[in-house]
């Protein structure tokens, strides 16, 4: 540095003007604004999730719900559970067997996927009646019927492979899941009070 410069930078610093005394390049300071940013952000950051744990934590400890005890089902619900079941299984077999006969063409099948769902909805309606326009009627046919696409593709690839195997395995769970909608829907229904 030249005498004149540090005289400058000396009267600059007896006067209290330390930035000029201080003076860095311009990206010297960027990066310092831009680190001071960043800490400032994740501050805040850290402060918002502080706040949202707060709000989302329970008020008071949850409780801890009884242990299980077994509900009787009432006779009428099971004997409706019962013949339900039975009609269920029953169409199921008739099912199975139409299925083998069309599945053996695709241009078939796949024509007749209208038709199919139409005897479907027209067998519901028969067979639940009002019941099958409430909210959790709805829902637990929907959830039997997606389960039951599933299972019954299941047990045409095991039927397919000739895994008597998993052909036993996927008709026992086809035999329960038909007993256990049965059993939820004639709840739903006593619930509804329909015959």
């Amino acid at each position: 540095m030249n005498r004149s410069a540090i005289t400058i930078a000396a009267l600059a610093g007896c006067l209290g003007l330390t930035t000029l005394v201080q003076a860095r390049p311009p990206e010297e300071r960027r990066e310092e604004r831009r680190d001071v940013r960043t800490e400032r952000k994740d501050e805040h950051r850290d402060q918002k999730d502080e706040r949202r744990r707060k709000q989302d934590a329970p008020a008071v400890a949850p409780v801890e719900a009884p242990p299980a005890v077994p509900v009787a089902v009432a006779p009428a619900v099971q004997n409706n559970s019962v013949r339900y079941r039975e009609h269920f299984l029953q169409a199921q077999q008739q099912a199975r067997q139409r299925r083998k006969q069309v599945r053996s063409n695709a241009k078939t099948w796949n024509d007749s996927r209208t038709q199919r769902a139409e005897s479907h909805r027209s067998d519901i309606a028969q067979t639940w009646g009002n019941t099958a326009d409430r909210p959790d009627a709805r829902a637990e046919l929907a959830l039997h019927a997606d389960r039951m696409a599933r299972l019954n593709r299941a047990l045409d690839l095991a039927e397919e492979k000739s895994d008597t195997t998993l052909v036993n395995q996927t008709n026992d769970l086809i035999n329960r899941e038909i007993a256990r909608d049965a059993n939820v829907m004639a709840g739903i229904q006593a619930q509804a009070g329909t015959p």
